[in-house]
């Protein structure tokens, strides 16, 4: 909810003006890709050494084996990471970084997808990949179009040590934008105190903030039309005429309505 009176309608024109124009600009249809793994406590691992356990993989920290990385309980071990029910995601790409311990990193595994945690589908499957030197990190490009619950590396043979370390294990792909905000409950209030509500589309509501910017510049009209779509009954067409002089102030109240 955010209240505007005429002193802000010169900075709310300007800003709108900004707005519109940034809106119009070209964007690449695939934006970088973001790790979408950001919440440790939904990972989980076949077995760890010690404290070390799967969460540290996705923490975003990779300083030393012994506090910051996932250590399996042996050569191999899986380690996976669960979006959750509902929360689905599309991974186009992951990336592992050794730790400071290259015998330690992985040599050959799948990685691998599902839906239910338990019918897993390879998406990838390295055999022979060379050691990882201290804290390197190394991206595979996956070919998946297709929302998955549960995502995990499978790793079948390390590089000859006793156990098996991941630094860290990022799973990435493109962020889901936010829902668009696209009505406005619009309400002023006039000098005399009395309210006025609108229910308007974001272009509706555009074209209100443009006239009332404008006219606080001492231009444009004084009067503002605003059609009433809603309860016509037999009438042709509904409008009210605002004038800007009689405006006090205006709320605006953004939402998206829910289908």
């Amino acid at each position: 909810m955010h209240f505007y009176s005429k002193k802000t309608a010169i900075t709310i024109f300007i800003f709108l003006i900004f707005i519109l124009s940034f809106a119009s600009s070209s964007f690449a249809d695939d934006p970088a890709l973001q790790d979408l793994a950001t919440d440790p406590a939904n990972a989980s691992a076949s077995s760890q050494h010690r404290d070390r356990g799967p969460a540290r993989a996705f923490d975003n920290l990779n300083t030393h084996y012994f506090v910051d990385a996932w250590e399996a309980e042996g050569k191999t071990g899986w380690l996976k990471y669960d979006f959750g029910k509902g929360n689905e995601k599309v991974v186009k790409e992951y990336s592992i970084t050794g730790a400071n311990f290259p015998t330690s990193s992985p040599k050959a595994w799948t990685f691998e997808c599902s839906s239910d945690n338990e019918n897993w589908t390879i998406l990838n499957k390295v055999t022979n990949e060379p050691i990882f030197d201290n804290f390197e990190k190394r991206t595979y490009t996956i070919s998946n179009t297709n929302q998955y619950q549960y995502y995990r590396i499978n790793v079948t043979e390390n590089h000859g040590d006793g156990w098996m370390i991941i630094g860290e294990l990022e799973l990435l792909g493109n962020i889901d934008p936010p829902p668009p905000i696209n009505r406005v409950l619009l309400v002023i209030t006039l000098v005399s105190g009395v309210e006025k509500e609108y229910d308007l589309s974001r272009a509706d509501f555009n074209n209100f903030v443009i006239w009332y910017s404008t006219r606080a510049l001492g231009t444009g009209a004084e009067v503002y039309t605003i059609n009433k779509d809603f309860n016509k009954a037999n009438f042709l067409t509904r409008k009210d005429y605002l004038a800007f002089s009689k405006i006090e102030l205006y709320e605006v109240n953004e939402y998206t309505p829910v289908p």
